[in-house]
């Protein structure tokens, strides 16, 4: 479904970010001294609260609108839907929105 394809997406992007943060890790390491530390370590707080925000905003906004519409599919595809010419133009806004999210 669209879901998991968005969130396949984001783990990949996280994986890869999480990667870099351990890369860089490593290069300060062994090039800073240990005064510069306390840099590093105000760096992976950052970058460890953006993903969180990024993550509670996932939750609050684009989740929702990837689970109305995969209920809506799934509604839309029930054999004895008589309301579904109402449903459809509803449907099909939603996934214009989930369109530009994407974009």
């Amino acid at each position: 479904s669209a879901f998991n394809q968005h969130k396949e997406v984001w783990l990949k992007e996280d994986i890869s970010i999480k990667s870099q943060i351990r890369s860089i890790s490593a290069v300060i390491s062994e090039q800073a001294d240990p005064s510069q530390l306390l840099c590093e370590n105000e760096i992976c707080e950052f970058l460890n609260s953006m993903q969180e925000e990024f993550k509670a905003f996932e939750v609050g906004t684009i989740q929702p609108v990837w689970e109305f519409i995969e209920d809506m599919q799934q509604w839309l595809l029930k054999p004895d839907t008589s309301n579904a010419n109402d449903i459809k133009p509803i449907y099909e806004t939603m996934t214009s929105q989930q369109n530009h999210i994407l974009d």
